[in-house]
């Protein structure tokens, strides 16, 4: 019996091979992809995953990777960004007070300029946890006063942004670099899943651990203004680009 650790099945069965050869780069000034159209298939979790490549080609301004927000308010969102003070961070709010999500950040810098690196977040609904290249790393908590909230507790989440930070007064912080194989899910997923999704660097499928979200460059299709972002996950609906063009697919990708 062959085991078929890095493939997809067609709905004939037939055996796909998993392939990686493409990512997404945004100019860290316009460029992000839109994703709102998945908000409502995981508004409800209590709990969750992230998981994205990233390459940066800046590591010393404030940048927005993902932000899942409601976008009618100013003060509910949850976003993962860098900047030069905490390298990898993960923030959430709730309400309008400071104090009503938690703030989060790596205790070592994990970024250099023209890199690949493995991100995710694991919220169990108890207290979040940060991962860097597979690992749990350690983390610092500046606000932790709500730290088991999650998509749940943002009233009228309804968007989800990969490369600016966004809510219905900001539209900044836009990312400046690659990401590849962004994916979300509704469950804590294991460490193990996490180094597994790692693996040696490189990514593999993901399908078994049951993505609600997975926006891959594979598969995504260019009209001659936008790209309609394939979504692999459970929860259907592709995304959208905006001021991104047919150059922003590259062939850079995690080796």
């Amino acid at each position: 019996m062959y085991l078929y650790t890095n493939a997809i099945f067609s709905s004939s069965g037939a055996v796909i091979p998993f392939s990686n050869d493409y990512s997404f780069e945004y100019d860290g000034s316009l460029d992000y992809i839109n994703a709102d159209s998945s908000s409502s298939s995981v508004s409800s979790d209590n709990e969750g995953t992230i998981s994205l490549w990233v390459k940066p080609d800046d590591i010393t301004s404030s940048q927005t990777i993902v932000c899942l927000s409601a976008s009618t308010l100013t003060s509910q969102y949850l976003y993962l960004g860098l900047n030069s003070s905490y390298g990898f961070f993960v923030g959430m709010r709730t309400t309008s007070s400071s104090s009503s999500g938690f703030f989060v950040h790596a205790d070592v810098n994990p970024f250099s300029v023209g890199t690949w690196t493995h991100l995710a977040i694991v919220q169990d609904g108890v207290s979040p946890q940060l991962y860097v290249n597979g690992v749990a790393v350690a983390q610092t908590f500046l606000v932790s006063t709500n730290d088991q909230k999650w998509l749940n507790d943002m009233l009228s989440f309804n968007s989800i942004n990969i490369g600016r930070f966004f809510t219905s007064i900001y539209n900044q912080n836009y990312f400046d670099g690659k990401v590849d194989e962004f994916s979300y899910f509704s469950s804590a997923l294991s460490s193990t899943d996490i180094s597994n999704i790692y693996g040696l660097g490189v990514p593999t499928s993901i399908s078994s651990l049951n993505p609600v979200i997975h926006l891959r460059a594979e598969g995504s299709t260019f009209n001659g203004s936008n790209w309609d972002v394939s979504n692999e996950g459970s929860g259907g609906n592709n995304a959208t680009s905006v001021s991104m063009n047919l150059a922003s697919r590259s062939t850079d990708v995690p080796t």
